[in-house]
């Protein structure tokens, strides 16, 4: 199914793209305080989409993400030699060719073009262009949920700002709600 004038049909493909696009252009992953919860939102954002690319794309997205958990958890709790080891056990790691195969290399795609620039050239670099080792990659650079969250957190609830405007009340008010 394709998008056409015409027909005007529905393409989750590309609706993908244009979601990942218009993202990437915003730079939803750019450096700040709160990036770590820009971060969590913009993976939670990618869910309904990557669950579009096929009709079992959903299993394969709720299988990867409880993989990168599962890796990611390990990963914080982990000294820095074995955080090493881990990270390369990851971004090395081949998807099996099996029945997902082709919604895993569209979606590693799309994720590869939706990186910011820096994470994009280290996941080239590294030869890491699975969809599992990219959303590790984001997970391990950004920290949803880890220590830098919670300490921007803690310090955005003792030092409140103040919002100027609805759409700043909102942004505000969003970094508060859990990850």
């Amino acid at each position: 199914m394709s998008l056409s004038v015409d027909s005007m049909q529905w393409d989750p493909l590309f609706e993908l793209l244009r979601f990942i696009r218009r993202r990437r252009r915003e730079e939803v992953l750019g450096m700040g305080g709160d990036a770590a919860v820009v971060a969590g939102d913009w993976l939670a954002q990618l869910e309904p989409s990557m669950s579009s690319l096929s009709p079992t794309a959903t299993l394969w997205w709720t299988s990867l993400m409880e993989r990168v958990k599962d890796l990611y958890t390990l990963w914080l709790e982990s000294a820095p030699v074995t955080r090493l080891t881990i990270r390369q056990q990851v971004l090395s790691r081949r998807p099996p060719p099996d029945r997902h195969h082709r919604v895993e290399q569209r979606a590693a795609m799309l994720l590869l073009d939706a990186l910011p620039e820096e994470l994009r050239h280290e996941a080239v670099s590294a030869r890491a262009v699975t969809a599992e080792a990219m959303v590790f990659m984001v997970h391990c650079g950004y920290q949803p949920g880890g220590t830098g969250e919670k300490a921007h957190l803690l310090q955005f609830l003792t030092g409140p700002e103040t919002g100027n405007g609805l759409d700043n009340t909102l942004n505000l008010a969003r970094k508060t709600m859990p990850t």
